[in-house]
């Protein structure tokens, strides 16, 4: 198949299939004749289309690079690290989502570079001055919280993240009341408790779906994993 005829049939997939058919789909080629495609589509304008290639890019990486050659894989999240260096001339669309699938899918790359995803967030770390890198961040730091807490726990987490309960920008505060639903403790009840009657809403993508949430119902859904009284 033709690079071009390639991207055509992937396009089409991650818009109209579920999550099985694409992972067969990409099953069946190698891994590294993917990944260029995959990582093409992070600057789509489509946004499903932008967000299932990065949970392709996770199964790409995380499961058949990873069973193949674990360096590659190491390799291929080096790459989204680099590109979130101002030296790489680029900016990086995607590429904290699209770490974050990965290690979604492997345990070894969480291991590795859960750390570096937190630091993104961090102002004394690796942090992305970027409003929307950071809020791309938030997201990985909840989506492999979903799978990792208590690796994302034992990293701080939490006190990464609790300083955008109270930040501008919706997507970013949005996915960190996500994440602190995953990671946090009692001492964010109070916080959740307040935000529960906002009305802001964000696009969330979970799931394999891009839908709309507000943010009062991801605080409630927080407080309820937390067990917040009152």
């Amino acid at each position: 198949m033709r690079k071009k005829d390639f991207k055509r049939g992937l396009c089409e997939l991650l818009v109209g299939s579920d999550i099985e058919e694409v992972r067969s789909f990409l099953a069946a080629v190698p891994p590294r004749r993917s990944l260029n495609p995959i990582i093409s589509l992070f600057y789509s304008g489509e946004p499903l289309l932008r967000w299932r290639a990065v949970s392709a890019f996770g199964f790409v990486v995380g499961v058949l690079m990873a069973q193949e050659e674990m360096e590659r894989a190491r390799v291929a999240m080096r790459r989204m690290m680099w590109s979130l260096n101002d030296e790489s001339g680029g900016i990086g669309w995607g590429a904290p989502e699209a770490m974050s699938e990965a290690m979604t899918n492997n345990e070894v790359l969480a291991e590795e570079y859960h750390r570096i995803l937190l630091s993104y967030v961090w102002e004394e770390g690796n942090f992305l001055e970027h409003g929307p890198l950071r809020a791309g961040a938030l997201w990985g730091i909840a989506r492999v919280s979903e799978i990792h807490a208590d690796m994302m726990r034992r990293a701080g987490a939490w006190e990464r993240i609790r300083p955008y309960l109270d930040d501008e920008d919706t997507a970013a505060k949005s996915f960190a009341v996500w994440a602190a639903g995953l990671v946090a403790d009692a001492e964010a009840c109070p916080k959740l408790s307040k935000m529960a009657e906002e009305r802001e809403v964000v696009e969330l993508y979970r799931d394999y779906h891009l839908r709309t949430y507000s943010l009062s119902t991801l605080a409630l859904e927080a407080m309820q994993r937390l067990d917040c009284r009152g």
